[in-house]
Formats: C-alpha cells, sequence, structure tokens
C-alpha cells in the first residue's frame, strides 16, 4: 500500500502548513499500518524525513496511489473508550507496547520493524 503526499498538514489542527520536517510534498510513502477511529479518522504509519523514523499521521493530504495490502497484515479490531478501533499492521508487530518500543529505539522492535518494511517495499515493488 501506498500513498503520495498532496497537501502539507498539521497533524495537531489539520490545517495547512507551507513545510514539514516530517513529510515532503509529492513524494510516495509506503504505508506500514493503518489505523481508523471513529473520533480521529484514518491514520497511516509511514517512515518520514526525519532520520526516516516511522510515525502516524492523518491520512488527510494524502492520496492513495496503491491499495495493495500486504501479505503480512492482519487485522485487529479493539473496542478502546466505546469506540471500535480498527487497526491492519503486520502479525509480528500485534503486541501493545509495539510502536512505542520502536520510537523508544528498542533493538527487537526496530529489528522487527526493517524486516516487515522491507517485506512491504518488496511487495510493491520498490527494492
Amino acid at each position: 500500500m501506498r500513498v503520495k503526499c498532496n497537501r502539507l498538514i498539521s497533524q495537531g489542527t489539520l490545517q495547512d502548513i507551507k513545510n514539514s520536517p516530517w513529510v515532503t510534498l509529492d513524494k510516495e510513502y509506503v504505508v506500514f499500518a493503518l489505523v481508523i477511529e471513529p473520533r480521529r479518522g484514518v491514520h497511516i504509519f509511514i517512515s518520514t524525513e526525519h532520520y526516516h523514523e516511522p510515525g502516524f499521521f492523518s491520512i488527510t493530504g494524502f492520496e492513495m496511489i496503491s491499495q495493495n495490502i500486504p501479505s503480512s497484515w492482519i487485522t485487529v479490531v479493539e473496542n478502546i473508550n466505546g469506540d471500535k478501533v480498527i487497526t491492519m499492521l503486520p502479525r509480528s508487530w500485534n503486541y501493545e507496547t509495539f510502536f512505542e518500543e520502536v520510537e523508544d529505539g528498542n533493538l527487537k522492535a526496530v529489528e522487527l520493524f526493517n524486516l516487515e518494511a522491507k517485506k512491504m517495499y518488496r511487495e510493491e515493488g520498490l527494492v
């Protein structure tokens, strides 16, 4: 699954901004995970321009380029604060602290991230 950044927006306000240290206008990104929440909308987990650190971004401002769902993805439906939250992600990432561990640089989580990211790039024909 790939998206293209068509608008630069503030992740806090969803208002247009002139530049971003995280994403580049007109650049395509592989989507590593997807979260759908009734109150917050759809968020994608992509590699950023900031040292290629991955992060979640509102899909607002992005255009879907490829809707191919990676072969390693599973769909998880959880009830969080009374809302059904749908998460699509690699099976090996499906544990409560995965995204925090990647952000913190935990070696096991970063290794899992890199392994799955390579598979997704390959499936998108980008490697």
